[in-house]
C-alpha cells in the first residue's frame, strides 16, 4: 500500500480570489447550467434560428468563464508581485548603515534664483488733435 500523501500547505488561488470573483463565477456557472435545462426541455421543437442562437449562447458562456479563470490567475499573479514589491522596499525597523537619527531636522531649502523679467516699454498714447 503506498504510503498516504501529506496535505498541501500551498493554499489553493480559489481560496484567494475576491468574493465578486467568486460571484461571478457561480453566476456563469447557474447560468451555464439553466441553459443546458432550457436544451433538454424545448428538445428539437425549435426552428433553425434558435438552435443556433442556443449554440452562440453556450459558446459566449463557455469562453465567458474561461476569461474569468484566466483574469482570477492574472489578478493573483497582480497581487503577489504587488505584495513582494511592497515587502521588498518598505520593510519597517531596516535602516542603511550609518543613517542618522530621524529626530535631527534637515538642512534648510533654499529658495530658487530667480532671474529678473523683462521689461516691456509703456504703451504710449496717441497725441490729441
Amino acid at each position: 500500500m503506498p504510503p498516504a500523501k501529506k496535505a498541501s500547505t500551498r493554499k489553493s488561488s480559489a481560496a484567494k480570489e475576491p468574493a465578486a470573483l467568486k460571484q461571478l463565477t457561480k453566476s456563469l456557472d447557474g447560468a451555464q447550467a439553466a441553459l443546458e435545462k432550457l436544451r433538454t426541455s424545448v428538445g428539437q421543437d425549435v426552428s433553425s434560428a434558435s438552435k443556433t442562437l442556443h449554440k452562440d449562447l453556450e459558446r459566449f458562456i463557455k469562453q465567458a468563464r474561461r476569461d474569468s479563470g484566466k483574469f482570477g490567475n492574472a489578478l493573483q499573479r497582480d497581487l503577489t508581485a504587488a505584495r513582494k514589491k511592497l515587502s521588498g522596499t518598505a520593510r519597517p525597523g531596516a535602516r542603511k548603515a550609518g543613517a542618522k537619527a530621524t529626530s535631527a531636522k534637515p538642512a534648510a531649502r533654499k529658495p530658487a534664483a530667480r532671474k529678473p523679467a523683462a521689461r516691456k516699454p509703456a504703451a504710449r498714447k496717441p497725441a490729441a488733435k
